[in-house]
């Protein structure tokens, strides 16, 4: 027999050997390919699918088909349906832990896709992330600055959101990404976020959402309230002094006038001064400095004394006193006189529980314990966040001493009317004037962290001015662990719903739902979604008739800033009055719907809240940090959502499963940007494959890549090789007589030997390995190992499919045509396999194996080769088909095929 050339040994890879090659140097990749690719699957809308009855067509020729033609009794399942939800998504930057979420969901979907089942996927990307608005104000060109129109803000932060939004989206899309893209949950989507406003009215319904004082920072060059996201800690000087505070009642026996000296660091705090508060267990100094009498808390005294002793003065200590022995006394307001202040005790633990809420609330920096309190503060509870805790605990007044626009109120006394900043060139001169006021130096001189000069404190990022703290009231969803619902979503019945899931996984998120407290509904910003409440100017009370409710979703369907640019009289019906009071004057709630809030909600509308059981299988890829602490606080809203529902029936994911994302070495919380560049200068495939790569760290990212880049070209190059052994033959197709057809179709099903000699048998064996190897693959792919999927392929195309290529090629004429249609069926097999893995490389073979599996030539030759049915092409994409599967081999097959590979190593 003639053969067509000999069967090289040297290339055959020997059982668990390896390619030794130099790894593959890249300055640039072409994109050409990858484009093409895109857009064939944008012309063939390969994505999303309609409905379970538009499955795409099948695939007319590949071996599976062969066999649903030879066994007609077999039936095609039913397709499944799933749904993939996830935690919002920042649309920028793309972090390493994000491109593993995406890749996995990605590749779930096109292997589920290639099963003939329906996969919906809707991106959630986060609504109002803090980074947008801090770029915004960064940008060398922003008027953010320089204007105080915030309309003209938040138009910016949309702008840039949306840029960066579809720059996300883009990469995504480059990388293979299939999604609706088109619907996705984003910001500024007037009809999604006017969707919110029911869910928001029923909690307010139901009293799960409740306001409460609050001390928040705020600018008052922008006159606006500011959040933890739109302030930064500056280096601050401000005026190291002491204050006096003229005795009235207390300390008459020593027969003199004496002055309480307290430190204050922003001199303008005092106008709201209310009391004097000294801690208990602190020994205070009675001195006289310049003639005059002085009590000092001894903690501030050892200041004062090391500032005195660089100037070469001291304090002359007269008399220790407790402050026990104070406790009582009162003392005079030192701008207004006629104000009297009395000095009250406060108990050591009060000062420890506020210090703790300030670090809690991310006000560490004016935490003070009790070493650092200085004996004695100085009582501005509308305005000193220490202060406004201490006063809190003390049941104390707290009244605001500026209005909205940064002037003072009547509580102002003297300067009501005056600028904030521009009161403070009046206090300081009025205090000197009256001798109330201890400098030392100038600011420049204090270097010392101890005094006031040189503090870090917060800036507002927009303007760089510094930040100060007004009362106000923020919302908050509370649901107690004694309301009915509550105890409803800690049966055991309530998680009966999941799927698939780990029983520490499920423990977590019961453990997270059970210690559920309360949420931030408002918070202090600039840029985001209103809180559409109106509330009567006369009694408070707010507008809750469907009536009102219905005309503020109105107004938000034109857009959020339809709520910044209408006056209260445009936004109601011209007839609306108060239900209580009867008044027609209203007001709109300040604040805006707190990010994470809003995120939550936007989840929970798309979610199966209000369904029944049964539908689509909910698949989340997870855990990943946080996401027990999310599902927690999405259970509990929908829970409280649907009270006229079962809570079972109440929960947002109906059949959830949950997915396993690869093992992350970085810290929990952490992660780190994949660079545009890094990403560009390797084919997509590859940045896929390191996103489904375990324990991966940045300074390995390279290593990986110039291992899988060397992988993915010997792949490329392997399956470019088969695609030309036909055209490098110099005999036309082979035909069998009309006695082989059902040969050949029983050998493609069963393996048996229908021909004599070793050729068949190399082919007969060559589908058993296939066979076994794609068992292996698929269950990879039901374990959501997509890793051991890819080492499962690349391994038996660079052993077993290349050994069996090098055979097809030393092929004689008359086995060679059927060999070359065996290796074409398997390569079409294995593409497929890889399709969800590397789609591009999937999709780039597919076209040429398809094209040599479909009918060629005349009919005679097609009803010859009976390998093909009757349709006339195959589709488009890849993913236009479904996964063929080859019957079960045995043992002894797979065994002699190895054998077969060793004897030619």
């Amino acid at each position: 027999m003639k053969r067509r050339g000999k069967l090289s040994t040297k290339s055959v890879q020997p059982k668990g050997g390896k390619n030794k090659k130099q790894p593959v140097s890249i300055k640039s990749v072409d994109r050409t390919q990858e484009k093409s690719i895109l857009n064939l699957w944008d012309e063939a809308k390969v994505y999303p699918l309609q409905s379970a009855a538009a499955v795409h067509p099948k695939a007319p020729s590949d071996i599976a088909r062969q066999n649903s033609q030879v066994d007609d009794a077999q039936t095609e399942e039913k397709p499944v349906t799933y749904v993939i939800r996830e935690m919002p998504s920042p649309p920028n930057p793309l972090t390493h832990r994000t491109l593993c979420r995406k890749i996995s969901q990605d590749i779930f979907l096109k292997a589920h896709l290639l099963q003939a089942h329906e996969v919906t996927y809707i991106p959630a990307w986060e609504k109002y992330p803090p980074r947008i608005e801090y770029d915004v104000v960064r940008k060398p060109t922003s008027t953010a600055k320089s204007t105080l129109d915030m309309s003209h803000f938040r138009k910016q932060c949309y702008v840039h959101y949306t840029q960066q939004l579809e720059a996300q989206q883009e990469r995504l899309k480059q990388l293979g990404c299939f999604a609706a893209w088109d619907v996705a949950l984003k910001t500024h989507e007037a009809r999604q976020e006017a969707k919110l406003i029911p869910l928001i009215s029923r909690l307010r319904e139901y009293h799960y959402l409740q306001d409460r004082p609050h001390l928040g920072s705020w600018c008052p060059k922008c006159s606006t309230p500011l959040d933890a996201g739109k302030t930064e800690n500056c280096l601050t000087h401000t005026l190291p002094a002491y204050v006096k505070f003229p005795f009235i009642i207390g300390l008459e026996e020593f027969g003199v006038d004496v002055s309480f000296c307290i430190e204050i660091a922003h001199i303008w705090e005092i106008v709201g001064t209310t009391e004097l508060g000294i801690s208990e267990n602190v020994t205070f100094s009675l001195t006289r400095f310049q003639g005059e009498y002085l009590l000092f808390a001894e903690p501030q005294m050892r200041i004062l004394q090391s500032l005195l002793a660089k100037e070469g003065d001291a304090l002359e200590i007269l008399k220790e006193l407790h402050s026990s022995q104070l406790a009582g006394c009162t003392v005079s307001h030192p701008l207004f006189p006629s104000k009297a202040l009395d000095i009250v005790l406060i108990p050591e633990n009060v000062v420890e529980i506020a210090s703790k809420i300030l670090k809690e609330n991310g006000y560490g920096e004016y935490a003070q314990e009790n070493g650092e309190f200085g004996g004695a503060i100085h009582l501005n509870a509308a305005h000193n966040p220490l202060s406004y805790y201490i006063a809190q605990a003390l049941e104390r007044r707290c009244t605001s001493i500026f209005d909205e626009t940064g002037k003072f109120t009547e509580e102002g006394d003297t300067l009501c009317g005056l600028n904030l900043y521009d009161a403070e060139k009046f206090i300081v001169p009025e205090l000197e004037r009256f001798g109330y006021l201890i400098k030392f130096g100038s600011d420049a001189s204090f270097e010392n962290k101890n005094t006031f000069a040189g503090m870090q404190r917060l800036h507002c990022r927009r303007c760089q001015t510094l930040a100060v703290f007004r009362p106000g009231a923020i919302w908050v969803f509370s649901l107690s662990k004694n309301d009915s619902r509550m105890k409803l979503i800690n049966a055991p019945e309530y998680w009966e719903n999941y799927v698939e899931i780990t029983s520490n996984v499920l423990e977590d998120m019961q453990k997270a739902a059970a210690n559920f407290s309360e949420l931030p509904v408002s918070a202090q910003q600039q840029w985001g979604m209103p809180l559409p409440i109106l509330f009567c100017d006369s009694c408070d009370e707010p507008l809750t008739d469907k009536r009102t409710l219905l005309a503020i979703r109105n107004s938000m369907r034109r857009g959020p800033e339809s709520w910044f640019r209408l006056t209260v009289e445009e936004l109601l019906p011209a007839d609306t009055f108060c239900p209580r009071c009867n008044s027609k004057e209203f007001r709109k709630e300040a604040t805006l719907i707190d990010r994470h809030f809003v995120n939550l909600l936007q989840v929970i509308n798309h979610s199966d809240f209000k369904k029944t059981s049964g539908g689509p299988f909910s698949v989340v890829f997870g855990p990943q940090v946080g996401f027990s602490k999310w599902l927690s606080e999405v259970s509990v809203i929908s829970a409280a959502l649907s009270r006229s529902q079962s809570v079972k029936e109440s929960h947002p994911f109906k059949q959830l499963m949950l997915k396993t994302l690869p093992a992350l070495k970085n810290k929990p919380g952490r992660s780190f940007n994949m660079k545009d560049t890094f990403i560009g200068q390797y084919p997509s495939d590859v940045s896929r494959l390191i996103a489904i790569t375990p324990k991966i760290t940045r300074p390995e990212l390279e290593q990986f890549a110039q291992k899988y880049l060397s992988q993915y070209e010997r792949l490329r190059n392997l399956f470019r090789k088969i695609s030309t052994i036909y055209r490098d033959s110099d005999s036309p197709p082979q035909t069998f007589g009309a006695e082989k057809p059902l040969a050949v179709r029983n050998m493609l099903k069963s393996g048996s030997d229908f021909l004599p000699g070793l050729e068949a048998k190399h082919d007969e064996l060559a589908l058993a390995a296939a066979t076994a190897r794609l068992q292996k693959v698929e269950e990879a792919y039901q374990n959501d190992n997509y890793y051991q999927a890819w080492y499962l392929l690349i391994n038996f195309c660079e052993v077993d499919l290349r050994f069996y290529t090098h055979f097809v090629a030393a092929a004689t004429d008359e086995t060679f045509h059927a060999a070359h249609r065996t290796l074409y069926t398997i390569g079409l097999l294995l593409l497929q396999r890889l399709a969800p893995l590397t789609p591009f490389l999937a999709e780039q073979f597919y076209g040429k194996f398809s094209e040599f599996l479909s009918p060629r030539h005349t009919l005679e030759d097609t009803e010859n080769l009976m390998l093909v049915s009757e349709a006339s092409t195959y589709p488009k994409s890849i993913f236009q088909t479904n996964w063929e599967h080859l019957n079960p081999v045995t043992h002894e097959a797979e065994a002699e095929w190895e054998s077969l590979k060793n004897a030619y190593s």
